[in-house]
């Protein structure tokens, strides 16, 4: 009969632990309304406190005002899609693919900054400068890179084009050292 009101007890304090822990996501990740001034667009919290100011345009649905657990909300302004974090601070530009927002391979994906194309992490952190004129995604622990590569249009894509290519591992480090490709080679001839 105890052990009977032991398990009961034990259950009814186990379900409410992950009542309680499955809350703290949703609070992290939660969702703030967006409001407008002179045209251009912030974040308020439940309370009506500004949390983004009004400096962001709506691009779709881009201006969501949700922030993911670790802070970091999607938002467009001028030159495109942003990352901010909760105090509106400009964190950096994902890189675009296929008109949005790179995916992740192997934990990391690409962003944009000052022309150059590095990593971050799930977490929004930088883990590999931005310091490359292209780089792909990674395959395997690697990412082919080049430096002094071009982007030709083809169609409603680009390739690039020209330059010498190399590989770096996941941390940044050149494993294979940049060369002409066959295709800058065939061009010289």
């Amino acid at each position: 009969m105890y052990d009977v009101i032991k398990v009961r007890y034990a259950m009814m304090f186990l379900l409410l632990a992950i009542i309680y822990l499955s809350g703290i996501p949703l609070r992290a990740g939660e969702r703030l309304e967006r409001f407008e001034k002179d045209g251009k667009w912030g974040c308020k919290d439940e309370k009506g406190h500004v949390v983004i100011p009004p400096e962001f345009r709506i691009d779709g649905e881009v201006i969501r005002c949700e922030f993911s657990p670790e802070g970091v909300a999607l938002m467009a302004d001028k030159k495109g899609l942003i990352y901010v974090d909760r105090q509106g601070k400009r964190l950096f530009r994902p890189f675009i693919f296929d008109n949005w927002v790179d995916d992740f391979r192997e934990g990391l994906a690409r962003f944009v900054q000052n022309g150059k194309i590095g990593f971050y992490d799930r977490h929004y952190r930088i883990v590999i400068e931005a310091r490359f004129d292209f780089v792909e995604p990674f395959h395997h622990g690697q990412a082919r890179f080049c430096v002094g590569c071009k982007p030709v249009k083809l169609g409603e894509h680009y390739l690039m084009e020209g330059g010498k290519w190399g590989y770096i591992d996941r941390k940044g480090r050149v494993v294979v050292k940049p060369r002409n490709s066959r295709r800058s080679e065939e061009r010289k001839r």
